[in-house]
């Protein structure tokens, strides 16, 4: 959680920063201020017009975490249909010292693709 996009680089012997930017700050930070409800609109928001946007034979990946991926997939089953669903991948990473001692550690995001048409995609 809130990641740092600010560094310094030494050009020509000379070290330059490179302040994060508001922008940077409030795009890119892992917590929705307003709540899960806000965010879970903005997101339905979203897959709808990616949905308009996508061509006939157009294919989507979605990337989530385990915090929020099953909200996602009921949102994705609903705007692009259930039957146009093709898979859900598991992208496993290291944890890096998670407490292990009473849960198993959440080391996994979720990618889930869909298709636009269930006769015509490109995958």
């Amino acid at each position: 959680m809130g990641a740092d996009f600010g560094f310094n680089i030494e050009i020509g012997g000379e070290t330059a920063e490179k302040k994060q930017s508001i922008i940077e700050e409030i795009a890119y930070r892992d917590t929705w201020g307003k709540g899960i409800s806000s965010y879970l609109n903005m997101m339905y928001e979203r897959l709808k017009l990616m949905h308009n946007l996508l061509a006939e034979d157009g294919s989507i990946y979605v990337h989530c975490d385990w915090r929020i991926s099953y909200l996602i997939r009921m949102m994705c089953d609903d705007v692009f249909g259930k039957d146009n669903f093709l898979n859900e991948i598991a992208w496993t990473y290291f944890a890096f010292k998670r407490k292990t001692s009473k849960k198993f550690p959440q080391k996994h995001d979720t990618i889930m693709s869909y298709r636009k048409d269930k006769e015509n995609f490109i995958f």
